[in-house]
């Protein structure tokens, strides 16, 4: 059976039709309508459409229990709630212009006037990727892929800088202390956070918080910031550009998969630094339901942390299922327009098939939970 990713998922949920079960476990289409093999005889066919009615019945116990009391589902149906009243509203969540905020996305002119390196107020660590060539999407050491990281296809990027680690709250603390900066998630006054095994809407949550949903104690401010939404993130370094005269921004899809590989130091691992989850990512096994301090597990060969688990990473594209078919071989920047942007890495709150290096998750850009983080990215 082919795998087909729902594009209504949230935060490493993948939700199954309702055709593919129908199709994959009990064949229906193939027996319900095969009434030919019974047709020599009245006793025949009884007995075959008494076993039809069964699997019937079967099914439809199986399809209220998968569909309609599974945690993926009841989360898809919240969000479909949520959505439709923020739309109903006039909610500013819901009607986002497709380019908004996107002037800081331009390079620095050919002089390199608009660059100044030596400007660091955060402190953070750039590590500079060598330009090349890779394969990307649902290469050989991908296993259980979707169909939205096919065809495998060949992808050339520039070189650029991108950070070590993931934004961590006391960076995103700065921004918001210098710029008064309001996150999606503050306006609305809501965000979607894992509770008992089940993603819900929940009041009150914004960058502040943890994945336990509490208040963060200082602590904690060397965690991934979280509940930031693909608006937030750009602000972020629309700030960040301006203040070091540096052009930094998300990286795009292709340029954060060719990293995360390891560049022209990749040895094909399965996650970013390794085929063992535990050793290079936090997720669902080993987070014990929270982030962690940035730069804790193994680093790739580049030396990027957490490009595997800890938080989901917003990037520059938008997101298109069936973009591979059609990218361009040199620095892709994704499609033109659309209704999601995208997400890669997987998450503290992921299994080890979500924190793959070739997997693709989208998301709405004012959608934030607790899963979901950034990291930067700027020219030479």
């Amino acid at each position: 059976m082919r795998k087909k990713r729902q594009v209504l998922r949230r935060s490493g949920f993948v939700r199954l039709t309702e055709a593919d079960v129908l199709t994959s476990l009990f064949g229906l289409p193939a027996t319900f309508f095969a009434a030919s093999n019974c047709r020599n005889s009245l006793l025949s066919s009884v007995r075959y459409w008494e076993t039809a009615m069964k699997r019937l019945s079967v099914f439809i116990l199986l399809w209220l229990v998968v569909f309609h009391l599974s945690p993926a589902y009841s989360q898809t149906v919240e969000i479909n709630k949520k959505n439709a009243e923020m739309d109903s509203s006039g909610s500013t969540r819901s009607k986002i212009a497709p380019n908004a905020g996107e002037k800081h996305l331009m390079e620095p002119s050919s002089n390199g006037s608009a660059v100044d390196t030596s400007s660091n107020p955060l402190g953070l660590e750039w590590v500079w990727v060598e330009g090349g060539t890779f394969k990307m999407g649902c290469t050989a050491e991908q296993s259980n892929c979707y169909d939205n990281e096919k065809p495998v296809h060949e992808v050339y990027v520039d070189g650029f800088y991108i950070s070590r680690y993931e934004v961590t709250v006391a960076q995103f603390a700065q921004f918001v202390k210098e710029t008064g900066y309001k996150t999606d998630a503050e306006k609305e006054g809501y965000s979607w956070v894992l509770e008992k095994g089940k993603w819900n809407v929940k009041n009150g949550i914004d960058w502040r918080y943890n994945g336990r949903n509490e208040i963060r104690p200082k602590s904690e401010y060397n965690h991934p910031v979280i509940h930031v939404s693909w608006n937030d993130a750009s602000a972020f370094c629309s700030w960040l550009s301006k203040k070091t005269g540096t052009a930094v921004r998300l990286p795009t899809e292709a340029e954060w998969e060719y990293a995360a590989r390891g560049g022209r130091k990749s040895h094909g691992f399965k996650f970013a630094g390794g085929n063992n989850a535990d050793s290079v990512a936090w997720y669902w096994y080993n987070s014990k339901g929270n982030t962690h301090p940035v730069g804790q597990k193994k680093p790739n060969e580049l030396g990027l942390y957490d490009m595997s688990g800890n938080v989901y990473e917003w990037c520059l594209d938008w997101y298109d299922d069936s973009y591979y078919g059609k990218s361009a071989r040199k620095n892709p920047m994704g499609p033109s327009s659309g209704f999601y942007r995208v997400l890669r890495g997987g998450s503290w709150s992921s299994g080890a098939n979500e924190l793959r290096v070739s997997i693709r998750t989208p998301g709405r850009v004012v959608t934030t939970n607790s899963s979901y983080g950034f990291r930067l990215r700027k020219a030479r």
